[in-house]
């Protein structure tokens, strides 16, 4: 909704004088709008393609010197489509001629490569992309424009090469389809050598990665036929059953793998985990276990049986059968101490203590901070040894724990929570003495406590482009300029984030907005609150749509707050978010909730394209939000959790432990997605109050009514989706979709921060 847009980008950055001090305005051409609109509007016309557009940019070019290499290298781009390829690489000469590195110069290296292959200049093509391009393999078109100068310079071995590296490295690429139909046309006129079996290992994998089974296994079966390596081909032969398990084949991938007895112990150790995951798929706990004793003894130290250990420990977890899993875990934590997976197996061992009330928890949890202080769980070992301390008696020694929180975990849900705990009095019970010393012998991570928000010159240099590109409609643009100078090298990079968000926000894309901050300074909430300026935390935890959150708000009894909280971790404020399982708009709403429940509102009829709709969306999301909580008993905290995972578990989670504050329900969660969900939502909620708390009236609570068989009162949760296993070693975490399906497991979970 832009006035609430309107209203925030008014606030000119009172917390960031001195940024804005550093940062003088760009002298304008003339009148400043009339100017950019005429650049906006050729700049618009070359992407079009339109004649004519290379020569209004050609005019206008000297009264940009700033941004030069951006019209030169929309001129080019217009001159290359209308097949005037020779003046299209004659118009980039700008790019290379910048002050400091060009954000667009590998865009333009492509662009004026393939113009001089269309000129017939190959060799001028591939001096230009190997000047730019010096390790071409991470994507696709470098290498094919590489492999193209090669075949017009009638380098064939070389093209070749080249060509095979698109086609295995990039094999769900479009580039790959080129260099297939090149391949061929090559081996109409040479004798050329296969790709080497590592680049079809590679292709099979990738492959396998895009979720292209068939063609894996084809590569793979391809590839155990004819690889001159034994070992290459054992591991194609395992590949190929791999690819039979995640088309969830599974009976037929466990038959597979068991007729197979690879001499390549990684390889072996490879196939036993896949057996492992087959087993936990027909739920064969008893072979399974089999087979993690197998890996366990075969390749001690091997990563599969790592992922082995946690894999069995996980199928047990989600059904709380603690006596199984805690061995599992505890193999993990003891038997691989420096991967990152062994803090979570650790702290499922710490944790169960904790909950049995066992006299080990204690040494435990301070094992836990002491082995893994970068661990994720080592401010919720500190938060319950506060709460232990306070159990004895000791205040003095339970402010000290979380006093450390609080400055060492800024920004984090158990942080919140410490700052809840009551104060001792000046005359508190027991010394802090011994926790001090303790606390002092750990061997706490480096983690920034203080913001570049003072640009260099380059950063000055980047922000003015960024602003004048801007101005000309051309957001992306300048937000593509800010992010290249955050990430190569810049210093200010919390200035170029913030500029860029700011950008974004302008523009209504608080998402990109959001993810501005995210991508150019990942490490944002280490910082205390007071080493940003308050608009930088506005940025990161925006509040559009507030008249139509307020109004759902209002009507359902809820916090508006709550709802912003939850929708900067649903979608970012993205109404046109959907996620992976096919969650729509603000408040990710699956298209058959959204039916179910407009029906029983009284809405009328709900389809895919009006979920997008902010208003839709929101009473929708906010009527099933306040019934979650008023079934749940006035807890928001179930709320948060039914409303990720579904509303069948809560009932469930809520017998596995004697819980003496929701906290402790909420670290119980086996699902580490909706664990993080909950804990993110409600650090969320705690910079909602802070930022808008003061504008926003509290709302009326209505009296929560007794809770009763969600499954019977509530349709599905509406983002929530079904758990999977992973097939494979789990990846690190992207950021990208606004929602994910729900994941199992102790040591792996998407999450957004």
């Amino acid at each position: 909704m832009r006035p609430f847009s309107g209203r925030i980008i008014r606030v000119l950055w009172l917390e960031a004088a001195v940024l804005c001090c550093l940062l003088p305005a760009q002298p304008a051409p003339e009148s400043a709008a009339s100017a950019g609109g005429e650049l906006a509007s050729a700049a618009a016309a070359a992407a079009r393609g339109e004649p004519g557009a290379a020569e209004r940019l050609a005019a206008l070019a000297p009264r940009y010197p700033l941004i030069a290499d951006f019209i030169a290298f929309w001129r080019a781009q217009a001159l290359a489509a209308q097949r005037r390829h020779e003046e299209a690489a004659a118009a980039l000469d700008p790019v290379w001629r910048t002050r400091f590195p060009s954000s667009i110069a590998a865009r333009a290296a492509l662009l004026g490569a393939d113009s001089l292959l269309q000129a017939g200049r190959p060799g001028d093509a591939l001096a230009l992309l190997e000047r730019n391009f010096p390790s071409p393999g991470a994507e696709p078109r470098p290498l094919l424009l590489l492999a193209r100068a090669r075949e017009q310079l009638n380098s064939l071995p070389q093209a070749a090469a080249l060509y095979h590296q698109v086609w295995c490295l990039h094999p769900a690429s479009a580039e790959a389809e080129e260099a297939s139909k090149a391949l061929a046309a090559l081996a109409a006129r040479a004798s050329l050598p296969p790709p080497p079996d590592e680049l079809r290992v590679e292709r099979a994998r990738r492959l396998a990665r895009a979720g292209r089974h068939a063609q894996a296994r084809a590569e793979w079966l391809a590839l155990a036929a004819s690889a001159a390596s034994p070992a290459v081909r054992e591991l194609a032969q395992v590949g190929a059953a791999e690819t039979l398990f995640e088309e969830r084949k599974t009976r037929e991938a466990l038959a597979a793998l068991l007729a197979l007895r690879p001499s390549d112990p990684e390889t072996d150790a490879r196939r036993l985990y896949f057996i492992v995951l087959c087993h936990r798929r027909l739920d064969d706990p008893a072979a399974m276990l089999s087979a993690v004793e197998q890996v366990r003894q075969r390749a001690p130290s091997s990563d599969w049986t790592l992922q082995a250990l946690i894999q069995a420990g996980n199928h047990f977890l989600v059904r709380n059968e603690y006596a199984s899993y805690l061995p599992l875990f505890r193999a993990c934590a003891d038997q691989f101490p420096l991967a990152p997976a062994a803090a979570g197996c650790h702290w499922r061992v710490a944790w169960r203590a904790w909950l049995d009330h066992r006299d080990e928890a204690e040494p435990l949890l301070k094992e836990h901070v002491r082995r893994f202080p970068a661990s994720d769980r080592a401010g919720a070992a500190l938060y319950y040894l506060g709460r232990l301390s306070e159990e004895k008696g000791n205040s003095a020694e339970a402010q000290a724990y979380f006093s450390e929180i609080q400055s060492r975990f800024p920004n984090f849900y158990y942080a919140v929570l410490a700052a809840s705990r009551p104060q001792p009095a000046a005359d508190g019970a027991g010394s802090a003495s011994a926790v001090r010393q303790f606390l002092s012998s750990i061997q706490w991570p480096q983690r920034p406590r203080k913001a570049d928000f003072e640009p260099d010159e380059e950063a000055r240099w980047r922000i003015q482009r960024a602003r004048i590109l801007a101005a000309a409609a051309q957001e992306n643009w300048a937000e593509i300029e800010l992010r290249f100078g955050a990430r190569n090298g810049a210093a200010g990079r919390y200035a170029l984030a913030m500029e860029a968000a700011e950008i974004a926000a302008r523009r209504g894309a608080w998402g990109v907005s959001v993810r501005h901050i995210r991508g150019a300074a990942p490490d944002y909430l280490w910082l205390p609150r007071e080493a940003a300026p308050k608009r930088f935390w506005q940025l990161a935890f925006p509040f559009p749509y507030r008249d139509a959150i307020l109004r759902e708000a209002q009507k359902h009894g809820l916090d508006p707050l709550l709802m912003a909280a939850l929708i900067r971790q649903e979608s970012e404020f993205d109404k046109d978010a959907v996620s992976s399982a096919g969650a729509i708009g603000l408040m990710q709403v699956m298209p058959a909730t959204g039916r179910e429940l407009a029906r029983r509102l009284k809405m009328g009829p709900v389809t895919r394209k009006s979920l997008h709709n902010p208003a839709t969306n929101l009473a929708l999301g906010a009527w099933y939000l306040a019934r979650q909580i008023e079934l749940r008993g006035g807890s928001v905290e179930q709320a948060l959790a039914a409303y990720n995972a579904g509303p069948t578990r809560i009932p469930i989670w809520k017998e596995w432990g004697d819980f003496r504050e929701p906290s402790e329900f909420v670290e119980t969660i086996p699902l580490l997605q909706t664990r993080d969900y909950v804990q993110i939502i409600l650090r969320n909620l705690e910079f909602y109050r802070w930022l808008y708390g003061s504008e926003i009236r509290a709302p009326q609570p209505r009296p929560a009514s007794a809770p009763s068989a969600p499954s019977a009162a509530a349709p599905p949760a509406p983002a929530a989706a079904a758990a999977k296993s992973p097939a494979k070693k789990p990846a690190p975490s992207r950021t990208g979709a606004p929602k994910k399906p729900v994941q199992k497991g102790a040591a792996s979970g998407a999450r957004k921060r």
